[in-house]
Order: C-alpha cells, then structure tokens, then sequence
C-alpha cells in the first residue's frame, strides 16, 4: 500500500482515503474514456454523413474500433469502481465478506450502468429498413435504409449520466 500509519492515524482510516483517492482517479479516468467515445462517434458520423467516406471503409472501421476499445475500458474502470465502492462500504461496516455489500439493488445498479454504457456503434456496415409516415408528402408510408449506428449511437449519450 502507498500509505503509512503516522501518529494516531488508524489502519482504516488511511486505507479509506486512499481509497477514496483510488475511485476519484477511476472515475475521472471514467470520464474520460466515456467523452473520448462519444466525440469519436460524433466525429464518424459526420464524417460518414457528409460523404467522406461510406460506412464500409476502412476510416470508418478505425473509429469505430476506437469506440469499441474506449467502451471495453469504460466497462472495466466502472467494474473497477464499484469494487472500490464495495471495498469502502466494507470499511465503513467493519464488513469481513464482500457478499454483504451486495444488495439486490446494487447489483442491479451495477447492471444497469454496465448495460447503458455498453450500448456502442460496432464496426462493419449494418442497416435497418425504417418505415414512417412522411406528413410532408400527404400522408405517404416512406421507407429506407437506416444504419444501425444512427439508434446505437443516441443511448451513448445517456451512457454519460452514471459517470457525472
């Protein structure tokens, strides 16, 4: 450990800040990795929608591989900051089992964040056939060809939340 008991500073207690110094840099960590995925993804979808290049090329493969890969460390610091969160909480309550920290309602938290912050635009081309009914045309039913990435990317938004 990076800490050291000086004067009447207990054990615990100097684990518990450093700690709570360990989840502060996850978490900012966190932020990071979250707003890198999202600018990425704003940035290749402009550039896709702006015709710089088409779903399938290879530019487009690299930033979404990115995203991919800052998502795979987004997941990962979360876990590592709920351990963390766990660890404190077994402090607090002179807790010898982690099992005791995990209530149904943090599991489903954990689950949750997991989910929402998982939600990414893969690589590769895939498309969906959207159908509306356009009210500018009288009434027409129009349909096209929609990339996947357009509905994968809009919940990355809301990936931000548990991180704020």
């Amino acid at each position: 450990r990076s800490w050291r008991v000086q004067g009447t500073v207990s054990p615990a207690r100097a684990e518990k800040k450093y700690l709570f110094e360990k989840r502060k840099k996850i978490s900012d960590y966190a932020l990071v990795m979250g707003m890198f995925g999202i600018i990425t993804m704003v940035i290749e979808n402009e550039l896709s929608s702006a015709g710089v290049y088409n779903k399938e090329d290879l530019m487009s493969t690299g930033l979404k591989t990115l995203i991919s890969i800052s998502t795979v460390v987004l997941l990962v610091l979360i876990v590592a900051y709920h351990m963390l969160e766990i660890q404190l909480f077994m402090i607090d309550n002179c807790a010898d089992d982690w099992r005791i920290a995990m209530t149904w309602q943090r599991m489903m938290q954990i689950g949750m964040e997991l989910l929402v912050c998982a939600v990414h635009p893969i690589p590769g081309r895939f498309y969906f056939l959207w159908t509306t009914k356009l009210s500018n045309h009288g009434g027409k039913i129009g349909s096209q060809w929609v990339p996947v990435d357009v509905t994968l990317s809009l919940p990355m938004y809301s990936a931000l939340i548990p991180l704020l």
